[in-house]
């Protein structure tokens, strides 16, 4: 599996996400990339809908409290919250 610089993201913005329920847009930069999202909450999920490095990549983001899944690019993410917690939020791309 593809892994990406999205859980430094996710662990980046868990602690807003936790105790929101409707954000405005955001953004920060990590390891040089700019991301700017959304968060919006469904039950129990809260989905992070954006893109990263000034628009060129756009990515929508399931969290839940077990984990994440959805798109980062033309890529599907699938990853559970034991792995961020265990990569300190460093996960970082591996292969392409």
């Amino acid at each position: 599996m593809i892994k990406f610089y999205i859980a430094a993201a996710v662990s980046m913005v868990l602690p807003a996400v936790a105790s929101a329920e409707e954000l405005p847009q955001h953004h920060f930069t990590s390891q040089g990339v700019d991301y700017d999202y959304t968060v919006k909450t469904k039950g129990d999920v809260r989905i992070l809908t954006g893109a990263a490095d000034h628009g060129r990549t756009p990515f929508e983001l399931h969290v839940s409290k077990t984990g994440v899944d959805g798109y980062f690019g033309d890529s599907s993410v699938s990853f559970s919250m034991a792995e961020v917690r265990r990569s300190g939020g460093a996960i970082v791309a591996m292969a392409k």
